[in-house]
């Protein structure tokens, strides 16, 4: 449904432009269908020797044709015109959806699936609806017009053209359940294939690292045969198609021909009727291929029609009423949450009720990152409650909710841009003395400088051209001066140097004057400086205290500190 009201708002939008097109393309099918009486005319004035009257047959044969190559040249470059319009207003629908759609939502595609929805599917649905609502005048002017200059011929030639016309029909029917399938399979390879791919490219260091080049490489062999072989079985199944309307459109062509050749001899038809015939009926046959064109093209975008809509439905907000200014408070109420039906927190409950460092700690796995997840409401909580100012947190508006909230993770996200635009991600009013203070501040202001461009230098696709700790200390600078009432750092230390963490630890302990600061990391440094630390284990938390305090209780605990150490 939601498909349906988006495609009927961006066609009514161009409503005008398509009116407009569609009397462009009745005027092109009048003059077409005039055009082939005349030239029937102007082939038996030439046989009577008649120059005058062929003269003028001629002259508005002419005429017609040159009227109909303007009609032609304005009508594709207006179709086009609306067809990429209302294309790119899906795919910046679309696009608008997968950027605003829930996490947890988005993770369940591929993405390559999303790629393809949003870049070739919104296509073939425009282009199906804009070739049907030409089609449609095609259909109508063409077979009607046709129909009726043919009869005004010979009814007996159009009686059996008619007859054979309507078997092409049946095959269509006959090949239908065919083209559907192979239509689906296409489509779900073609998601799998640029999944795959872009995983690959993204990954070519790991790639080379495990010298695994001639597996990928065999991979991709597999793949191009599969793509192969769905593509060659589609045309094979297309040329089965088109032999057997051939085969009836020889059948037609030499049946005609055969009683015509009669009907010349005994003068109840003339060599001119009988070209004017075969030109109509020509175009009666281009009607009746694009009525079957149609229901073929039909498979095809109802299976792209399902996916848009089902990545249309999967960008459902709870409902968002509430705002906040402040995040002043976090409960976790008896939480659990699991991925694929695997429990990764079991019944945890804390509360986080003024400022400071709060950390959580374990063993990969315990879940520590999925606590920040749903605080960041990347996931929903499955079961239990979580509160934020003593609301629920599914009831807080989503887009005031994360103004408040900084989440620094171990791989930061960057921009293919300079160091000062990825620095002003979200800090669009921050000033240059304050970003160098900041970066003074951590130990990454003189490499700035050392570069050519200095912060206008550019740090490559995802900051490739940046060390690991590099891209930890801009993300970081970026992180505090956005100045949030809660900040998130998930191992956001774990590259940097020793006297860069003093730095950043610093500053850490600045923000938690002012903030909720919530701490992953198995770095004594930053865990020391804990208000209050939650040790996790399996999903639950079991114990909680200052470092002292479970270093000096808990054995679990202080075996863990000694790994990392």
């Amino acid at each position: 449904m939601k498909t349906y009201i988006l495609l009927k708002k961006f066609f009514k939008e161009k409503i005008g432009y398509i009116i407009l097109l569609s009397i462009v393309i009745i005027l092109g099918i009048i003059l077409e269908s005039i055009n082939p009486y005349l030239f029937g005319k102007i082939i038996d004035n030439i046989s009577k020797n008649k120059k005058m009257v062929m003269g003028r047959y001629f002259f508005w044969y002419t005429a017609i044709l040159f009227s109909i190559q303007i009609l032609g040249c304005f009508e594709k470059i207006l179709g086009k015109s609306i067809v990429l319009n209302i294309v790119n207003r899906i795919k910046h629908t679309l696009f608008g959806c997968v950027v605003a759609m829930p996490y947890y939502k988005s993770q369940e595609f591929e993405q390559g699936e999303l790629l393809n929805r949003i870049e070739f599917d919104a296509s073939i649905i425009v282009d199906y609806y804009m070739d049907f609502v030409s089609s449609i005048f095609i259909i109508i002017g063409n077979f009607f017009i046709s129909l009726y200059f043919l009869m005004k011929i010979s009814n007996i030639l159009t009686l059996i053209s008619v007859v054979l016309i309507s078997l092409m029909y049946i095959v269509n029917i006959l090949f239908k359940n065919t083209v559907k399938k192979l239509q689906e399979d296409i489509k779900i390879f073609s998601d799998q294939y640029y999944s795959w791919l872009q995983e690959k490219i993204s990954n070519l260091l790991g790639i080379k690292v495990y010298q695994e080049e001639k597996k990928v490489s065999r991979k991709f062999s597999d793949l191009l045969s599969k793509e192969y072989n769905l593509y060659m079985e589609n045309e094979i199944v297309d040329s089965k198609i088109e032999f057997i309307r051939g085969i009836i459109n020889l059948l037609l062509d030499v049946s005609i021909l055969f009683i015509s050749i009669k009907y010349i001899e005994k003068g109840e038809m003339t060599i001119g009727g009988l070209v004017a015939f075969s030109t109509y009926l020509s175009k009666l046959l281009i009607a009746i291929s694009k009525i079957l064109d149609i229901n073929i093209n039909k498979q095809a975008v109802n299976i792209s029609y399902q996916r848009i809509s089902s990545l249309l439905e999967k960008n459902i907000y709870p409902k968002e009423e509430k705002y906040i200014e402040k995040i002043n408070q976090i409960s976790f109420d008896s939480v659990s949450f699991g991925y694929n039906k695997k429990c990764v927190l079991n019944n945890v409950a804390f509360e986080l009720k003024e400022e400071g460092i709060y950390s959580f700690v374990g063993e990969n796995g315990s879940g520590k990152t999925t606590i920040l997840s749903l605080i960041e409401k990347l996931y929903s909580c499955q079961k239990g409650k979580i509160k934020v100012n003593n609301i629920l947190i599914d009831d807080i508006n989503t887009d005031c909710y994360r103004k408040e909230i900084i989440y620094l993770t171990k791989k930061p996200y960057f921009i293919n841009g300079t160091i000062l635009e990825n620095i002003k991600i979200g800090n669009e009013n921050v000033t240059m003395e304050e970003i160098q203070e900041v970066c003074k501040k951590i130990g990454i202001h003189n490499y700035i400088m050392e570069l050519k461009e200095g912060y206008n230098s550019s740090i490559g696709e995802e900051g490739k051209k940046l060390s690991s700790g590099q891209r930890q200390k801009i993300a970081f600078v970026r992180g505090y001066l956005r100045r949030a009432s809660v900040v998130l750092l998930d191992e956001a230390t774990s590259d940097v140097d020793g006297q860069s963490e003093k730095n950043m630890c610093n500053l850490i302990k600045e923000m938690s004057r002012r903030a909720i600061i919530i701490n992953i990391s198995h770095r004594e440094l930053s865990v020391k400086m804990s208000k209050k630390i939650f040790f996790l284990h399996g999903g639950e938390i079991i114990d909680e205290g200052t470092h002292e305090e479970l270093l000096n209780r808990n054995k679990n605990y202080e075996e863990l500190f000694s790994k990392y150490s």
